[in-house]
């Protein structure tokens, strides 16, 4: 019996491989399966290499896993691109005449699928085939299968399904003929309710309860899925989203929604944040709450628009010209991407700031199990809101930005009677009126940097191993592949922690000091500057005993990978 199992299907962009791989993730966590994808794809429509890889495990897990047991290869690059990650005893599954070859500590399966989906009738049917054999080998039930195709293919009608049961039915009887001795089977833990989502809709989700209710956005890798979540889900509670014109339509619309009363947000990535800066100084200017989802892929510019990077912290920590203050949030899993989705929105109007939310390739777009979500938790708070009853009580004329202790300042929403009045882009008064007298530029300018001095997310960041001799410090998803290596070493006798921040501004600094202190701190990061490494020594005295692992290939992290430089530092 296997605790967990690697399963990739690969071939040419447009045959389908994506729907491929997101039916065998849901057949095996419909059996019971933690699934945890990535997704390999080009930056093309059709063509060019593509692939989408499963782990199944009994446990829960945060990666998608260094290895392969069984590759399903549509087409010849399949092999040749993906060879390196295969385990020892593997399979490789091809299109072609019946034959089967051990080779390099693996094994080579040709078996007719085109043919068998010419000989049913259903030419298409090749990737179902496969389907049925890839279920065959882990011991899959074929009734479940075909519970799932039921499903799945239930708007098209009872002929595609039989279809589709037809070929499912083909592969396990290609693998009961061939491959009965190369059956796997794979441990399930116990049946219990779980969710299997994407970060994206994670964060669409929390957004929907914390009480979003406009979203306006434009198309772009790999945050797309956010906005058409939402697009769905927000109008059945009399929201409303707009595919807007450009990216910076996105931010200033948002803007608009949010001074008028609504929680609003907008999503993006690298480029279109790029677009959006002017913009995010007007927010921060006019203290007008924002959620702002940096779905983070590789740059500078266009660059891979479709692979994994963390290169935007730099950017988010400090974009726009002139200083205001903004927040900045990180989940280093699926489940704290709906908590912080729906806390960002309160920060948003307690803290009356923009705030980030950023993600990266390695939960936006790929799905893992999460145990139930408690939307339960979600509480709204909008902050300094003024009612019609508190502002008839005002002995004066009421002040958008009037001074006060904590830097946060009264809020009325347009339309409020008693609550007129003046927001600009412009330096202004309490009143709002547009100023240029130093001593209000230097008072007013003090009350906005001062409100987020104290401003703590739920779960700023979580650690283990707190006692460790070595702290490895991580941001986003880069958390799973750690967790693993540590695993992996701690086993050998080493003596390391990890800690992974998710408020990455402001720095929760007093907080972090102890975990750091005297120790021998190494950052795990995707990008080439080392910039969370940098932004920590900006923040705690860890120069002279702090280290850097660093990618940016456009993937994410082996364990592998981490683990013989971790042994090296360590």
């Amino acid at each position: 019996m296997m605790d967990s199992l690697e399963w990739k299907v690969g071939g040419q962009q447009g045959e389908g491989v994506d729907s491929t791989g997101e039916i065998f993730a849901k057949m095996l966590f419909r059996h019971g399966h933690y699934v945890t994808t990535y997704k390999q794809f080009m930056s093309r429509i059709k063509g060019g290499h593509t692939n989408y890889k499963i782990r199944a495990t009994s446990y829960s897990t945060h990666h998608a896993g260094d290895g392969l047991d069984i590759l399903l290869a549509l087409d010849d690059d399949s092999y040749k691109v993906n060879k390196h990650e295969l385990n020892n005893g593997a399979l490789v599954l091809f299109d072609g005449e019946v034959s089967i070859e051990k080779t390099e500590g693996h094994t080579l399966v040709h078996l007719p699928l085109k043919q068998i989906a010419k000989d049913i009738g259903n030419p298409l049917a090749k990737n179902m085939i496969a389907l049925g054999v890839s279920g065959a080998l882990v011991s899959l039930p074929q009734e479940e299968f075909f519970a799932l195709i039921e499903d799945q293919f239930a708007k098209k009608g009872t002929k595609i399904i039989e279809a589709n049961k037809t070929a499912v039915e083909k592969g396990y009887e290609l693998v009961a003929e061939h491959l009965s001795d190369s059956v796997r089977h794979l441990n399930a833990p116990d049946a219990e309710k779980r969710m299997l989502i994407s970060a994206n809709q994670a964060v669409a989700f929390g957004s929907l309860m914390a009480g979003c209710r406009f979203l306006s956005a434009y198309p772009i890798t790999p945050a797309s899925e956010i906005m058409e979540w939402l697009s769905h889900e927000l109008p059945k509670v009399g929201g409303t989203i707009m595919q807007v014109e450009d990216e910076i339509a996105g931010i200033t619309f948002a803007i608009g929604a949010s001074f008028a009363g609504a929680r609003s947000m907008t999503s993006t990535s690298g480029p279109g944040l790029s677009l959006k800066t002017e913009a995010l100084g007007m927010a921060g200017m006019s203290e007008t709450p924002i959620v702002i989802v940096d779905s983070q892929r590789a740059g500078p510019s266009t660059g891979l628009p479709t692979k994994f990077e963390q290169s935007d912290l730099q950017h988010v920590l400090h974009a726009s010209h002139g200083e205001f203050p903004r927040i900045v949030l990180y989940p280093s899993t699926i489940e704290d991407s709906f908590y912080l989705a729906a806390e960002a929105f309160n920060m948003a109007e307690n803290y009356q700031c923009p705030v980030f939310l950023l993600l990266d390739l390695g939960m936006s777009m790929n799905k893992s199990t999460i145990m139930p979500i408690d939307a339960k938790r979600v509480a709204v708070n909008r902050g300094k809101v003024l009612t019609e009853s508190d502002l008839e009580q005002l002995k004066e004329n009421f002040q958008r930005y009037q001074f006060s202790s904590d830097g946060i300042s009264p809020r009325a929403i347009p339309g409020t009677p008693g609550g007129v009045h003046v927001t600009s882009s412009n330096e202004h008064a309490e009143s709002g009126y547009i100023t240029e007298e130093p001593d209000i530029r230097t008072k007013i300018m003090e009350k906005r940097m001062r409100k987020i001095e104290n401003a703590t997310c739920q779960n700023p960041f979580y650690v283990s191993n707190p006692e460790a001799d070595t702290m490895v410090v991580t941001m986003g998803s880069t958390r799973g592949a750690v967790e693993e290596a540590i695993r992996a070493m701690s086993s050998e006798g080493a003596s390391l922690g990890q800690l992974n921040i998710q408020q990455l501004h402001p720095l929760p600094t007093d907080a972090l000091r102890p975990y750091l202190a005297d120790k021998k701190v190494i950052v795990v990061e995707s990008n080439y500057e080392g910039q969370l490494l940098n932004w920590l020594k900006q923040h705690l005295p860890i120069h002279d005993r702090s280290y850097s692992i660093r990618q940016y290939d456009g993937n994410p992290f082996r364990v592998d990978t981490i683990a013989s430089q971790l042994k090296e530092l360590v």
